[in-house]
């Protein structure tokens, strides 16, 4: 029986919920991620706390053969469960000045001769800008009733044309190849070593 906490009881409200990292890394995994998750709400209730505003992804599920989506929803459920007012908001692809991905994709196509896409590049994305989630989440806690809400912004690309949009924007001349995911992967760990990132995170092999 863990130690009862005594949290100092502000009557706060509402509690904007961001936390979850890009991969697993050594001992931190999106299982510890749900877990945390589900520390915070604790500590949440016990403060006074009367409402959640939580930020997850689009599409979640626990059946998802990805790791990264399956602990996003597993988060969700705690959220849900957890007694309190709650608003969750899922985001599609999300940009803007400091996100990873885009920017990552802009530094390949500026460095390097060919930039590799994972099979037909086919898959469709609904980009939304950083700010107009910003301003949803922040509509959504003044909000009382528990609501789920999808984020996207209102131009569709597929993988391909996202690409080639960021490639004529920064000038770049390289070569746009589609690989099989494990040379891929096998290619992305290779730019990560020379960048220090992960550049890939997840493929669908389990976690």
């Amino acid at each position: 029986m863990p130690a009862q906490r005594n949290w100092p009881r502000v009557c706060a409200s509402p509690l904007y919920n961001t936390y979850w990292f890009r991969f697993h890394y050594g001992e931190v995994t999106f299982e510890r991620a749900v877990e945390n998750t589900r520390i915070l709400v604790d500590a949440a209730r016990e403060a006074g706390v009367r409402r959640i505003v939580h930020l997850s992804v689009t599409q979640p599920s626990e059946d998802s053969k990805l790791g990264y989506y399956r602990g996003k929803a597993a988060a969700e459920r705690v959220i849900t469960a957890s007694g309190l007012a709650y608003a969750i908001l899922r985001p599609t692809l999300v940009f803007g000045v400091e996100d990873i991905l885009l920017n990552n994709i802009a530094w390949m196509l500026r460095h390097f001769p060919v930039f590799a896409i994972l099979g037909s590049g086919e898959c469709r994305l609904q980009p939304v800008y950083v700010v107009d989630v910003a301003e949803m989440a922040a509509a959504l806690g003044k909000e009382t009733g528990n609501r789920v809400m999808d984020a996207a912004g209102p131009e569709m690309y597929t993988f391909q044309e996202l690409v080639q949009l960021i490639a004529g924007k920064v000038g770049s001349r390289a070569k746009i190849l589609h690989m099989r995911p494990a040379l891929a992967l096998f290619l992305a760990r290779l730019v990560g070593r020379v960048v220090h990132d992960v550049v890939l995170t997840d493929l669908p092999h389990g976690n």
